[in-house]
């Protein structure tokens, strides 16, 4: 028994003096880069991006078509088209979580009034989905709209609304 200890310890003490002795053979590199700052806006200091509907829209012609407008923003980031980086378009708001919509900015004062926004071109346009990036190509940003839509079921009452959000794009 007490050979089998001493046995073990000689042989520990051999692995250990290996191990140490080892020469590197495995090396790693890379560049570390710092994503460029982007800011979106209505121009390219990243002003208020304000979209404003008609004055007067009549409650039973909200249908998530009529009155829809596009959003007019500039995306500009230094060093646009940093190899190896991706660039993402985000819409930061409160979800209104109507049925069966995606991209609805919650009214507020109106619990059932939202502002949907959506991405795409004039035949065919898409949900934007909050609160998660979406990739895109700063060469060519998507087009934007933004469209009031009703809770489905839901009544709407006369008077004004507003929907905030945060439009952000970055490097990631």
């Amino acid at each position: 028994m007490k050979l089998l200890k001493n046995g073990t310890a000689l042989a520990l003490s051999l692995l250990i003096c290996q191990q140490a002795a080892a020469i590197d053979n495995l090396k790693f590199s890379g560049t570390l880069i710092i994503p460029p700052p982007c800011t979106v806006g209505s121009d390219s200091k990243g002003s208020l991006i304000d979209v404003v509907f008609p004055g007067r829209m009549p409650v039973d012609k909200i249908d998530g078509n009529n009155f829809m407008l596009p959003v007019a923003y500039k995306i500009n980031c230094d060093g646009a088209g940093t190899p190896g980086l991706d660039l993402k378009l985000s819409i930061i708001g409160m979800d209104a979580k109507f049925a069966g919509s995606e991209g609805v900015l919650q009214a507020k004062g109106q619990t059932d009034l939202g502002v949907q926004i959506l991405y795409g071109d004039n035949t065919t346009k898409k949900g934007f989905k909050l609160n998660e990036p979406m990739g895109i190509f700063y060469s060519a940003p998507p087009t934007l709209w933004a469209v009031p839509v009703k809770r489905p079921g839901g009544t709407l009452k006369d008077g004004s609304f507003e929907a905030t959000a945060t439009l952000k794009a970055e490097y990631q």
